[in-house]
């Protein structure tokens, strides 16, 4: 492990899309936080020595304060998008309140969020500046934009509001300067964008969209530009995702 590389902690971690992204760029990702057991199955996959805290509440924030080069976090989306029922931060589902905690605990020295486009629109914009208040008050100055996956040469659309927030207080002890803002960019040795949009024009897999009446993985991995098979457990790390769905929902119930 090189222990060299700038840290990132990966929030709400899914199937590690932003940890594949991370280490292109050159970062080292430290800790997940997942609770869906299929999708922890996937990142103990890849990710065999790197812990799933699980629920974001049990993010030691203690132990990591001043060490998080970058923390990212997609987090839920539901109170925001066109697809439900839009009640924003009147939804039980709106964690932005303890991710807002957790960065202000950690201090990571930036912090990349992301969430649906309904995000910048939800209450008349009115939670989107709650969040960047939020945001101030802890210390961090923010930039956002709408970026859609097909600016990186996907081929769908999926308009996406992107938030990168720096910490304007310094980070360890030491201010943030511009060189120090450059170093995300410059970690890696490459940027992923266009290696992405190069792929996505190239590569044209003959791959079935539907298998059985149902999405081909394989297809859905292609098109949100994860490598194929991604998300391929083997029978073992199937039944025990399984087992732990079970012991999820019966803890939900009781």
């Amino acid at each position: 492990m090189n222990e060299t590389k700038p840290t990132h902690l990966d929030l709400f971690s899914g199937i590690g899309g932003f940890s594949l992204a991370a280490e292109r760029c050159g970062f080292r990702t430290i800790g997940f936080s997942e609770i869906d057991p299929y999708a922890s199955a996937v990142l103990k996959k890849h990710w065999p020595d790197v812990p799933n805290y699980g629920d974001i509440r049990n993010i030691p924030c203690e132990e990591l304060r001043g060490t998080i080069a970058l923390l990212t976090g997609g987090f839920p989306c539901q109170p925001f998008s066109v697809a439900g029922s839009k009640r924003g931060d009147r939804d039980e589902r709106h964690l932005w309140p303890l991710l807002a905690e957790i960065i202000g605990k950690v201090r990571p020295r930036f912090c990349l969020l992301e969430n649906v486009s309904g995000l910048l629109s939800i209450s008349n914009g009115r939670v989107f500046g709650a969040i960047l208040g939020d945001l101030a008050s802890l210390g961090y100055d923010a930039l956002w934009n709408c970026v859609p996956a097909s600016a990186v040469g996907a081929n769908h659309q999926r308009d996406r509001v992107w938030i990168v927030a720096y910490n304007a207080e310094g980070f360890n002890g030491k201010p943030v300067t511009a060189s120090m803002q450059g170093q995300v960019q410059q970690s890696g040795k490459r940027s992923i964008a266009p290696d992405v949009a190069d792929t996505r024009r190239e590569s044209s897999p003959t791959l079935e969209q539907v298998i059985g009446g149902q999405l081909n993985p394989q297809f859905v991995e292609w098109l949100m530009g994860y490598p194929i098979d991604h998300t391929a457990l083997d029978a073992s790390e199937i039944v025990s995702s399984r087992k732990s769905r079970r012991s999820s929902s019966k803890k939900l119930e009781s």
